[in-house]
C-alpha cells in the first residue's frame, strides 16, 4: 500500500467491509465501479478524477473484499499508489471492456450477477460493457457507495473542515477585490492564488465563478471577460478542496451605495429564506423540512412555490439526500450540506453556506452573506 494515500489503513478497511456488507445484501457477486469520486474512496486513486480522459476506468470489487482497478497504462505509475493490489492497464488500442471481462472471468464470475454505476454510465458505456460480459447478469449498483459516504468519519470531518477553511480564503479575497473597473479573470486569478497559498491540495476539482450586471449576470455562464461596473450586482461562487473533499460558498454584493428597494427586498428574501433552511438543518430532522421551511417564506413572499431544492449533501461530490420538497431522508450527526438559496429573477441573488451537522446541532463552515455588502 502507498504512503501516499491520504486516509490511513484502518479508515480503508472500514470503508471496504461498508461496500461488501451491501454488496451482498443487494445479493451480488461483485460489483464494477466506475463513477471517480467512489474509486477514490475505496482506493485512494487520486487521477480518478480524469476518468473523462478514459474510455473506461473501473474499480472491480467482490463481495468477499477482493479489488481490482483498471486504467490506462499512461496511468500506470500512477495506479501503483493506491490500495488496490496489481492493477491492470490497457493500450490504447486494446479495448478496455474485454480486459475488464477478462477480469471477472479471473475472479470466477462470468456468469455471476455484477453490479453496475448505470446512472454514472453512458449508454454507450453500458451497451458495450453487457456485450462484454454477455453472460453476466448486470443489475444496478448506482448509489451503492453514496449512501454509505452520506456521513463522514473523523479522517474525512478533518479534511472537510480544512476544505471550507480553504474556500473561506478564497471567497473573501474574492469579495474584497470585487471593484469597478476589474475584469472577472483578474479577481479569480488572486482567489486561486490565495486559495493555493493556504495549502489547497487538488488541481482537478476547485471550481469558481463571478457573474455580473445590472440584474446580476447570467448564473452558470463560463466567461470571466466581462468588465465589473457600478451597479452591477456581483456574484462570487468558490468550490475549494482538501484531498477532493468539496466544499462552496456564494454571495451577492452590490457595486454601489445605493441599491433599488427591489434589490435590498430580494436579498431579505433569499437570506431569510437560508436562516430558515439553515434552522430546519439538524440531526433527526427530515431532509424536505429544510425546503419547506425556505419556501414557507417564499410563498409569503411571491404567492408560489420556490422552484428549486436548496441544498445538497455534501463530500466529495453531491449526495443523494433530496433536500427539495419530496425529500424524505432523515438527517444524520456528521453528514456535510451546502445550503444554496437561489433567486433568478428579477435579479440573480444568492444566500449560501457550507455547514456540518453534528450530533447536536449544524455547524456554519463557510460564512454566509447576511447582509448585502455595498462595494463604492
Amino acid at each position: 500500500m502507498s504512503n501516499n494515500l491520504p486516509f490511513s489503513k484502518e479508515e480503508y478497511d472500514s470503508r471496504l467491509e461498508k461496500v461488501t456488507t451491501r454488496i451482498n445484501e443487494a445479493g451480488l457477486d461483485a460489483v464494477i465501479f466506475t463513477r471517480a469520486q467512489n474509486i477514490y474512496w475505496l482506493c485512494g486513486y487520486r487521477a480518478a478524477v480524469m476518468n473523462w480522459t478514459l474510455p473506461l476506468l473501473s474499480l472491480f470489487v467482490t463481495k468477499d473484499g477482493q479489488m481490482k482497478l483498471m486504467t490506462r497504462v499512461i496511468e500506470s505509475v500512477t495506479a501503483e499508489a493506491q490500495l488496490a493490489p496489481n492493477p491492470r492497464t490497457y493500450k490504447d488500442h486494446e479495448d478496455p471492456y474485454q480486459i475488464l471481462a477478462g477480469i471477472v472471468r479471473e475472479h470466477g464470475l462470468e456468469k455471476g450477477i455484477i453490479g453496475v454505476e448505470k446512472t454514472f454510465m453512458t449508454v454507450a458505456q453500458y451497451n458495450l460493457m453487457k456485450n462484454a460480459l454477455s453472460s453476466a447478469e448486470l443489475k444496478d449498483a448506482s448509489l451503492l457507495v453514496e449512501n454509505i459516504r452520506i456521513t463522514l468519519s473523523p479522517e474525512e470531518i478533518n479534511y472537510y473542515r480544512k476544505a471550507a477553511n480553504i474556500t473561506s480564503i478564497g471567497f473573501r479575497k474574492g469579495l474584497d477585490l470585487v471593484a469597478s473597473g476589474k475584469y472577472a479573470y483578474d479577481i479569480i486569478g488572486e482567489m486561486q492564488k490565495a486559495m493555493y497559498q493556504a495549502g489547497q491540495s487538488d488541481v482537478e476539482v476547485p471550481k469558481m465563478w463571478i457573474w455580473s450586471g445590472p440584474q446580476g449576470g447570467m448564473m452558470h455562464d463560463t466567461s470571466v471577460t466581462r468588465l465589473l461596473s457600478e451597479g452591477d450586482l456581483v456574484t462570487v461562487e468558490v468550490w475549494g478542496t482538501e484531498c477532493q473533499y468539496l466544499a462552496g460558498a456564494q454571495g451577492t454584493v452590490f457595486l454601489g451605495t445605493k441599491p433599488d428597494k427591489s434589490i435590498l427586498d430580494e436579498h431579505r428574501l433569499v437570506r431569510d429564506m437560508y436562516l430558515a433552511a439553515r434552522d430546519a438543518l439538524r440531526p433527526g430532522a427530515i431532509s424536505g423540512d429544510t425546503y419547506k421551511a425556505a419556501n414557507k417564506i417564499y410563498r409569503s413572499f411571491t404567492g408560489q412555490d420556490y422552484w428549486r431544492r436548496v441544498g445538497a449533501n455534501m463530500g466529495l461530490s453531491f449526495g443523494p439526500v433530496d433536500m427539495g420538497m419530496t425529500g424524505n431522508q432523515v438527517i444524520q450527526p456528521w453528514t456535510p450540506f451546502i445550503i444554496q438559496i437561489v433567486e433568478v429573477r428579477p435579479v440573480l441573488m444568492t444566500c449560501c453556506s457550507t455547514l456540518l451537522v453534528t450530533d447536536s446541532g449544524c455547524e456554519e463552515l463557510t460564512d454566509p452573506l447576511l447582509e448585502l455588502e455595498l462595494i463604492s
